[in-house]
């Protein structure tokens, strides 16, 4: 039978509002917990020790309601009653919160067993101290928050730079708690937490500042990548996150600098690993529409005649009109190294 059912202090009238579907065993699980000092609520355990057991008196409020309605019942009833207030109650969640899926089996057996551990760890410490852990059945205030917060600024912390301080079994289960962790599952960063997260990792504040990464670990990561693709979905993400986006001055005179810096060896390196390498024919239609759509990449250029000067074909861009005419100087034309190729003159529009 499921009921929503009361447990009611006759001295002060305030009462604990539950609904269960074994009536009779749900009560004997209260009075046994309560009896015996280990009660999960605790503003109800400290009443009960307080007033005594005579004082504390059971009630069915409402019977013989549908499983699928038993936890809008008790929403129902917590509101009416405003159990949920400590001054009219001893329900510790808010009605709003009330939710029995730990009943209908939908949590997953990891929570199961993490639920029980922390049991199992509360009753030793009562066990070995005689009282309840301190912050049992409590909240730190936002003050308090705000205080540790504050206090904990500027702290180096203490594994910080230091290498073998995990044991490798110690490591993977670090690694196993993290895996699917779903913290930010369907969930996005406002752009103020954005700026916020680049700018505490921006120049020395990042944590690979001065550092460089070993050979191993490039070969690792290479080798992590290598051979995988991204999706036409993502790419089309990249494309339109980039869309309209400029370096700023200031990035284009340290990637100019790096250029002119660059080793011999680093460009040796470059030109090793683009040996044998060509675009395909749908890559090569993608860069030269994206040099149509953007007048300022591509240089329109005129074919004039030798003898009379009269122009007789024009170019959105020096690589189209080679394509289409298959003169190979046209650049050189331009800048006037060469009077003429292809049979025509050529000049910039």
């Amino acid at each position: 039978m499921n009921i929503v059912y009361g447990i009611v202090n006759i001295l002060n009238r305030q009462i604990y509002i539950g609904s269960t579907t074994r009536p009779g065993r749900r009560f004997i699980e209260h009075r046994g917990r309560l009896k015996g000092n280990r009660h999960d609520n605790q503003h109800l355990q400290n009443s009960y020790n307080r007033h005594g057991q005579e004082y504390f008196h059971y009630h069915t409020i409402e019977s013989d309601i549908s499983f699928e309605l038993l936890e809008d019942r008790e929403r129902f009833w917590v509101r009416y009653f405003n159990s949920d207030d400590r001054n009219y109650g001893y329900n510790i969640t808010k009605a709003d919160y009330i939710n029995k899926s730990f009943k209908r089996g939908e949590v997953s057996k990891e929570t199961v067993e993490r639920m029980i551990a922390a049991q199992r760890k509360r009753k030793k410490y009562e066990a070995d101290n005689g009282i309840p852990p301190p912050m049992f059945g409590k909240h730190h205030s936002d003050e308090t928050k705000r205080k540790m917060s504050e206090s904990s600024k500027g702290k180096v912390p203490w594994n910080k730079g230091r290498t073998g301080v995990y044991s490798k079994e110690m490591l993977d289960k670090m690694s196993e708690a993290q895996r699917g962790n779903k913290n930010m599952l369907g969930k996005k960063h406002s752009d103020e937490t954005k700026r916020k997260i680049g700018e505490a990792q921006k120049g020395e504040k990042s944590h690979m500042w001065g550092k460089k990464l070993t050979q191993d670990h490039k070969d690792k990561l290479l080798k992590a990548i290598t051979g995988r693709e991204c999706t036409q979905d993502t790419r089309d993400k990249i494309s339109r996150a980039n869309t309209g986006r400029k370096h700023t001055p200031e990035t284009c005179a340290n990637m100019s600098k790096a250029a002119k810096n660059m080793t011999k060896e680093h460009r040796e390196k470059l030109s090793k690993a683009h040996l044998g390498k060509t675009h395909t024919p749908e890559t090569r239609e993608k860069l030269r529409q994206s040099h149509i759509n953007h007048p300022s990449i591509s240089k329109v250029v005129e074919q004039l005649d030798i003898v009379s000067g009269g122009v007789v074909g024009t170019f959105i861009s020096m690589s189209e009109a080679k394509r289409q005419t298959g003169a190979s100087n046209i650049s050189e034309c331009c800048a006037g190294r060469r009077n003429h190729t292809g049979g025509y003159k050529w000049q910039l529009v």
